[in-house]
This record gives C-alpha cells, structure tokens and sequence, in this order.
C-alpha cells in the first residue's frame, strides 16, 4: 500500500516584498520610498531628504507599528544609529534630528575644491588620482562624489529646447564603417606623415567620453559604445582578437536576452561583461586587483576611456548574482554551440 505524501506543515508562504512589520511595509515607487501602514500610504520621501528619512522611521518606531530591530533589517539603518534617532527626537522633538554643526577646525573641502574634484572625475580621473591633486584621503573623495551623485539624481533637470538639441547631436558617437565612412582628403600632421581628419575625429572621441557620461546621468545612454583610437605599443592589445571572436559569438546577445537591461548607464551590461571576460583572460583574479594596474590601460582595451571602478565593478557583480540567472545564461550558451558548429 503506497502511503500519501504528507503536506509541508513548516512551510510557510513568502512575506509581501519590502515587509517590515505585520502593519508596516516599506517599497521604492519611481524614485520616492513610500511607507504603508495597514494597507494605507503614511509617509513617503526622498532617499537624499535625511530629515525625512529620519522622522519617518522614528514615528514607525514611535507609533507601534514596527520594532526597532525590524526597521533595522528592513531599510538597511543601523540598529544604534536608529536608536540614537530615537533617543533624540523623545529629547528635543524634531529639531533633534537635524545635524548640528560639527565643532573644531573648518572644513578642508571647501566648495570650489568639491567643484574641481566632479570636473576632474567627469573627464576621466580616478579617485586615487582626484586625491593626489586635492591632497585629500581616497575615503573625502569618494564621499564628495558620492554626495554629488545623489544630488544629481534627486533634482528634476528641465532641458530647453537648445540644450535638447545638443543631446541629441551628442547621442551618436559610435564609429562610422567603411561604407558609411565619408572620405576626406588627407591633410599633412605635424610629424610629417598623412592622418585623415576621420581618425583624428575618432582618436579624440575614443579618449574623451565626458559627453557619453552625461548623456548616462540625464538617463539618455544605456550601454557606451567601444571606441578604438589608433596607437602603436598598446599594452594588452593581443587580447583584443578574443573581443572580435566575442563580437561574433552569440553570448552577449544571449546575456542581453536573460539578463535584460539595468537602466541607463555609463557601464552597461554590455560592458559589464565584456569587463569581465577581459579581466578573466587577463588573469585579474580580483576585482581589487583593477587598482593595481593603470586604468586606462585596460579601458583602451575596452574601447573606453577608462575601466570602471572597484566599487563599481563589485556592485554590478552582486546585481547580476542576485538575479539568479547565471545557470541560466550558461544552459543557453551551451545549446548554442552545437548550433553554431
């Protein structure tokens, strides 16, 4: 006699996403974080707003609605600094939560040196390199550009009908072929031998992508294009004959199929995993080991100005692990080649 499968009694069905308490859910609605407390939009505010963002959680720990450890979990604050939150609002209210002004010496960092660190890294400079000219750590560095980059994306930029326009010219920067390419007569270079006034045009593009970024942060650029620049003694350049093979294999466009997008990006998933592979058959073991190297170096290889950053790279990878999808990407890179043979 077959015996019955017994149901699971420890299963349990899976918490609504951004569950905090059995009253209170948390969840990111285009841009803003909006809390609901028993069904019912309560609070909702901007990630860059900290005022906000400070009493709303106080008055969900104050209220009831959720414990301090389960706010914690949730939204990614600190048990003690939410604590200290608390502490302070029941001592002075509200005003409690603002910053108060730091005593001791004024700050190094002074408005015209923030200025010059963002203009140096949107042409290109690394942090260490942005330190080194300031003569400032890595880590005032990196929060300075960090304070910048939730700036930029907490303000709304209204674009006139001009400033629309010179997107728009900006927008195609991939390099033309041979058939589209028009051609130009040769004009003599200062060393004496001929250069057409295309590669020259195409040498400038490939080292300078200020605009690309731009077009990345307004949201307007995906993925950037991989512009080569003629050189002679390229370090790495053998390795550039694997991106032509990957060009016209089926893998990338396979990543982009079970992948999809990840929104608009300087470093999109292109280049994510092109970066990758590179890096792979370079031997960089670690994605720590990119510092050691010059970054330009391996971005000439990219076809960009410059390989991403650590913390860049390292963030886009625990992306792509929790998506869950790389046994996925590789069933499918391993049906196409029988296909392709």
């Amino acid at each position: 006699m077959k015996s019955l499968p017994q149901p699971a009694l420890l299963e349990v069905d899976p918490l609504p996403v951004g569950t905090v308490s059995a009253q209170c859910r948390f969840l990111e609605v285009e841009g803003l974080h909006v809390v609901f407390v028993k069904g019912v939009e309560m609070f909702c505010y901007h990630p860059s707003d900290k005022l906000a963002k400070r009493t709303v959680w106080v008055q969900v720990c104050e209220n009831g609605f959720a414990l301090h450890r389960q706010v914690a979990e949730s939204t990614g604050i600190a048990l003690r600094t939410l604590q200290y939150w608390i502490a302070r609002y029941r001592e002075e209210g509200t005003i409690g939560l603002v910053d108060k002004p730091k005593s001791g010496a004024p700050p190094k960092v002074t408005d015209q040196l923030q200025k010059r660190m963002v203009r140096l890294r949107s042409e290109g400079a690394t942090v260490r390199e942005i330190a080194a000219k300031c003569r400032l750590s890595i880590g005032a560095v990196h929060k300075v550009l960090a304070q910048h980059s939730e700036q930029a994306a907490g303000c709304q930029m209204e674009l006139t009908a001009e400033q629309e326009l010179s997107i728009e010219e900006c927008e195609v920067v991939e390099v033309a072929t041979e058939k589209d390419e028009p051609q130009l007569a040769p004009q003599p270079c200062e060393g004496g031998s001929s250069r057409s006034r295309s590669d020259e045009v195409e040498a400038q593009e490939a080292k300078d992508r200020c605009y690309d970024r731009a077009l990345a942060r307004l949201g307007f650029l995906k993925d950037a294009s991989a512009l080569f620049a003629p050189g002679e003694q390229v370090a790495w350049a053998g390795v550039m004959m694997a991106a032509v093979v990957l060009s016209k294999s089926s893998f990338l466009g396979l990543v982009e199929k079970i992948y999809g997008g990840i929104g608009p990006a300087f470093y999109g998933l292109r280049t994510m995993m092109v970066t990758y592979l590179m890096m792979a058959l370079l031997r960089i073991r670690r994605i720590e080991d990119v510092r050691r190297s010059d970054p330009r170096k391996l971005g000439r290889v990219l076809g960009l100005d410059r390989v991403a950053e650590v913390k860049t790279l390292r963030r886009k990878w625990h992306r792509f692990c929790k998506m869950g999808r790389a046994m996925e990407l590789m069933e499918a890179v391993g049906r196409s080649r029988p296909r392709a043979a």
